[in-house]
């Protein structure tokens, strides 16, 4: 009995080492890595040059279909599936771009609330199920979370209240896999010590992963939590408004950083991140950043796929195509998208500076999406009739028109780019 007894507390112990010691690791395996963006020095190219291959995916246009501006695109086997501002509505498309359904509503929640439109915005697409998860607040003190499920028709599978240890976190999330999920923070208390944690089964929250920076100036601010920006097969982006700190967790919940490093003429100056009258409030922020036109606010459209990271300059909330890049994290070379010229192989359509935008990315390629309005003008006012040649292109200019809904292009990247 003894030995019985000193061999399992033996074991015992050595479990608790083992999982210290595990999670020891995985904090110290954050790796940050700087990114010297300076525009000045972004390269250009023509389109053969950046891209193997060019899909155009114009997007079924119906009463029911309709939508504005496609956002936050997530991509699994058989969907498109993303979030329109306009209509405050999440869409799903099957991968030939006809419409599958639309998700409108949240139970438990008004329709017409502001929470309503942002917890729609937040929604996740389980890759290998492909149903589409949304996780938001209840609009109480308490800030009761609440879980909804939607298959890819938008029927309604799961509705359920989550436990009060989820009033802590954000609706923003991911998955890690096909049981734990990622969560941000959300850090409206002083007391959290963490800015995200892992959780198993929407139920029990297993660990807290990277620690608040007490020296972060964003501690008192109105925008202290992370949101998630963009998801793949690969890994996950998060980041905050005004912060050129990017988190990237891969698939196995690993962390890193990319820190955005800007020249001075653009960059915020330390005002803004040290008096506390300025980050600390929503209006003063804003009036700041008026004053400061020429300063880049914030990134937007992140996206990374292997190599490539995909990012825009938002100068108090106004970017052109000249403000998004397409960067190399292995060989520092900076590319900017304004400056890729059209040629045969996308039909000599300046697809970037007539208002494509780097909206997803999977694997090796990366989506950019075009509003019709510009698009089919451009195809219709096209000096040479290449685009004829493309069956996707003719049906689209014979059977559309200016008010369709935008089309989608699939641009698989050059593998030595």
């Amino acid at each position: 009995m003894f030995y019985l007894f000193k061999i399992s507390q033996y074991v015992r112990i050595n479990s608790i080492l083992i999982a210290v010691l595990l999670l020891s690791i995985i904090a110290r395996a954050q790796p940050s890595h700087t990114l010297r963006i300076d525009p000045l020095n972004a390269r250009g190219g023509t389109f053969s040059q950046f891209f193997e291959e060019v899909s155009f995916i114009p997007l079924e246009t119906t009463k029911e279909s309709t939508f504005g501006i496609l956002q936050k695109l997530q991509i699994s086997e058989h969907y498109f599936t993303f979030f329109d501002v306009s209509t405050k509505s999440i869409f799903i498309f099957n991968k030939n771009g006809n419409f599958r359904s639309k998700i409108t509503e949240l139970p438990s929640l008004n329709k017409e609330s502001a929470s309503h439109f942002s917890s729609l915005a937040h929604f996740v697409l389980h890759n290998n199920s492909e149903n589409v998860y949304v996780v938001y607040d209840e609009e109480n003190k308490l800030h009761t979370k609440h879980l909804a499920v939607f298959n890819a028709d938008g029927k309604l599978l799961q509705s359920k209240q989550l436990n009060s240890s989820f009033n802590s976190l954000s609706e923003s999330f991911i998955f890690l896999d096909s049981t734990k999920t990622l969560f941000a923070m959300e850090n409206k208390e002083r007391s959290s010590q963490n800015y995200f944690s892992i959780v198993e089964n929407f139920d029990t929250i297993i660990t807290n992963t990277l620690s608040i920076n007490r020296s972060d100036p964003f501690a008192k601010s109105w925008i202290k939590k992370y949101d998630l920006k963009s998801s793949s097969s690969e890994g996950s982006l998060w980041s905050r408004l005004f912060d050129n700190k990017v988190y990237y967790f891969d698939k196995n919940g690993i962390s890193s950083s990319f820190n955005f490093l800007l020249p001075a003429n653009l960059s915020l100056d330390t005002e803004f991140y040290t008096d506390s009258s300025i980050i600390g409030n929503k209006n003063r922020s804003y009036e700041y950043l008026s004053d400061h036109r020429d300063k880049v606010s914030y990134l937007t459209n992140l996206y990374k796929t292997k190599d490539i990271i995909a990012f825009t300059f938002v100068k108090f909330q106004m970017s052109s195509p000249w403000d998004s890049y397409l960067y190399n994290s292995t060989s520092n070379n900076l590319y900017c998208t304004g400056r890729i010229s059209p040629d045969s192989l996308c039909y000599f359509l300046p697809i970037f500076t007539i208002g494509g935008i780097v909206v997803g990315a999977d694997e090796d390629n990366v989506y950019v999406s075009v509003p019709s309005f510009v698009m089919f003008n451009t195809i219709k006012n096209s000096l040479n009739k290449l685009w004829q040649s493309n069956p996707v292109l003719y049906t689209y200019v014979t059977t559309q028109n200016p008010k369709s809904n935008p089309v989608l292009l699939r641009l698989k990247l050059k593998k030595n780019l």
